[in-house]
């Protein structure tokens, strides 16, 4: 049986080999936390997701 488990302070959690990743704004949130000067926006991290499948916009 598949065991959920989620990714310390990321927002991910994983089913088996399947991983739901954060929405595009907590993710961005994350990174501003983290990286003060970053200058990803919004649309920069929504095509990152999708690149990796997380989101279909």
């Amino acid at each position: 049986m598949p065991q959920l488990v989620q990714y310390s302070g990321s927002g991910a959690w994983a089913i088996g080999n399947l991983i739901e990743l954060p929405e595009a704004a907590d993710l961005l949130n994350q990174l501003k936390a983290r990286r003060k000067k970053s200058r990803a926006d919004l649309g920069d991290v929504a095509k990152i997701l999708e690149f990796l499948g997380g989101e279909d916009r």
